[in-house]
């Protein structure tokens, strides 16, 4: 005797089938929002690497949308019987789900992280930082966006349920299940070879999708061209191989207006000197890499660490060129082959500046000094009159930033912080981002640092001073004290940190 099916069975039957087809054009969606990710990221140069970018794309983004589908729309087709119901709700969470994918997406192009629980700080400010330039306009017309995308998700799921006959006749679900399951599984498959053999245009790859596999920092380092892989198989620290296909500084022309109402006089002191002669002031700890006095005043006048100090011949520093734009008297005392000396910059010495101050006080100065000399500048100026910077550095890497200007009381300080502390006082209100890796102390938005010391990527916090080798090897110590301290690295901070290190750059 046959026995029918029942309508509940039937109905579910049908949810279930209609469920696998809504599934199958999110992941349609889902892999077109995805796309943002492999245009985000330089593409591999070998075919391997290519490769295994397509089967990554196709498997990933593919089994994350069916495993929610799994999750959450299944359970729906046999729990509910009323259909709008299920339609309801599965258009609701992939509208929700499609939504966090795009914003996960915007937020890795911006800071180079996914969004998640243990990034939930970084995410926070970027979130403040782009949300607080909104106008009620924008808030609107993002809620707009989204009800729009809802409607269109009710009505895919709608046009699905009134053909679901005639999907169900079509064949094609194995054949597709079977291509992306191919792809998973090829993709895991050349990952194991990749990261057995150290093949870099594989393993750079490692974390450029949301819930994909973690990543070390050889694999950020890799990822921005940083990783000497000759020097990580043998643990030796070698310098950086770093290679830059294009440097783009400024990232865009830089055009504020500059007002110079008071003199300006910037000291970088090139041992430790005595502030007890300085009046009222504000000051912030200020942290120098080990390296030679010319790379530190490089990376102070461009805003940029000693990673692109090879690629900046020629090209003049921002400030510099504003101040020649805006006709402001420029002097300065520099050692030799600092930077090419743009024509409106007098190169003078010691004694000529000091005596440049005293007799006509006007446009910026700027001088190297020892103590000897600084106690001499401050002795013979009135330093009420000028608006001044000034570096204190005895032979350790942990000094201070004096000065009259309203410093925040800022975590610490690098040498990239000074010219754009020093654009934002005369009124510039171009964001550094623009010209510099460094942030204005007057107004600061991150309480960490990143710059480069030789072979190392340098990421300053609160709390700890991070180098991490070009052959992957992290140490991390107190910033205080300077002891070694037995923690993981934050991976999450470190890409945050080399998403910024590398924002002038595009690596070959």
């Amino acid at each position: 005797m046959l026995l029918s099916e029942s309508p509940r069975r039937q109905t579910v039957s049908k949810l279930v089938s209609w469920g696998h087809w809504f599934a199958f054009f999110n992941i349609i969606i889902a892999l077109l929002i995805s796309s943002i990710y492999v245009f985000a990221t330089p593409l591999p140069e070998s075919i391997l690497g290519k490769l295994y970018l397509g089967l990554n794309w196709l498997g990933h983004i593919s089994f994350i949308t069916f495993l929610a589908f799994i999750l959450f729309i299944i359970p729906l087709c046999y729990n509910f019987s009323n259909i709008k119901v299920v339609k309801g709700i599965s258009s609701v969470l992939a509208a929700l789900g499609l939504a966090f994918l795009a914003f996960d997406a915007l937020i890795y192009t911006r800071t180079g992280v996914h969004v998640s629980f243990t990034a939930r700080d970084i995410i926070v400010d970027e979130a403040v930082q782009q949300t607080s330039q909104f106008t009620w306009q924008e808030g609107i017309f993002f809620s707009v966006l989204f009800i729009i995308w809802l409607s269109f998700q009710l009505l895919m799921a709608n046009a699905l349920w009134q053909r679901i006959e005639k999907f169900s006749r079509k064949r094609i679900g194995q054949s597709v299940i079977g291509l992306f399951l191919a792809c998973f599984i090829g993709s895991h498959a050349m990952h194991v070879w990749a990261d057995a053999e150290l093949y870099q245009p594989i393993i750079k790859q490692d974390d450029m999708f949301p819930l994909s596999y973690p990543a070390t920092a050889k694999t950020t380092l890799s990822r921005y061209g940083l990783l000497d892989i000759n020097s990580y198989e043998t643990k030796k620290t070698v310098q950086f191989s770093y290679e830059i296909n294009q440097l783009n500084y400024p990232k865009e022309p830089v055009y504020c207006p500059l007002t110079n109402t008071k003199p300006w006089l910037v000291i970088y002191g090139t041992e430790a000197l005595n502030t007890d002669f300085l009046p009222q002031h504000s000051q912030v700890p200020h942290y120098r890499t080990a390296e030679s006095l010319d790379q530190q005043l490089t990376t102070l006048l461009y805003g940029l660490p000693s990673l692109y100090h090879q690629y900046l011949k020629n090209t003049d520093p921002i400030v510099l060129e504003l101040f020649k734009g805006f006709a402001i008297p420029t002097t300065m005392v520099l050692p030799s082959n600092v930077i090419a000396i743009p024509e409106n910059i007098d190169v003078v010495s010691q004694s000529t500046l000091l005596s440049s101050m005293q007799d006509s006080p006007q446009g910026f100065f700027f001088t190297v000094a020892d103590a000897d000399y600084f106690k001499n500048i401050v002795t013979s100026i009135d330093l009420n009159n000028y608006a001044w910077v000034i570096i204190n550095h005895d032979d350790k890497n942990i000094g201070s930033i004096h000065s009259n200007l309203p410093l925040a009381p800022s975590s610490i300080a690098l040498n990239e912080d000074v010219i754009p502390t020093v654009l934002d006082a005369m009124g510039c209100a171009v964001t550094p981002a623009i010209y510099s890796n460094g942030q204005s102390l007057i107004n600061p938005t991150r309480k960490w640092h990143v710059t480069t010391q030789n072979d190392a990527v340098v990421l300053v916090t609160e709390r700890t001073v991070t180098q991490v080798l070009s052959n992957g090897i992290v140490e991390i110590t107190d910033r205080q004290s300077t002891k070694q301290l037995n923690e993981p690295l934050d991976n999450v901070l470190f890409k945050r940190a080399m998403k910024h290190l590398n924002q002038f750059s595009t690596v070959k």
